[in-house]
């Protein structure tokens, strides 16, 4: 029936979907940039296998701290 509630409704909603719905794209969100930090070697040249577990703990260290940060841009991801 022409001009009834329904479809009344009916052509607004398909006019809402088309006007405005249909064109929307879910922003693009860049990836971070990574910090470029100056460190200081401290590890004397004669002890190779404390530079290995220096590195690994750092290695270590900066994996978290990375896992921590992407924790904190991504709001959507479960904790």
């Amino acid at each position: 029936m022409e001009g009834s509630f329904i479809s009344e409704t009916r052509r607004q909603i398909t006019d809402f979907y088309r006007d405005l719905v249909q064109g929307l794209m879910p922003p693009q969100i860049k990836a971070p940039k990574i910090r470029e930090e100056v460190r200081e070697e401290t590890t004397p040249p004669d002890s190779g296998e404390a530079a290995t577990e220096k590195s690994e703990g750092e290695a270590s260290q900066e994996h978290v701290v990375a896992l921590q940060r992407l924790a904190q841009m991504t709001p959507f991801a479960s904790s």
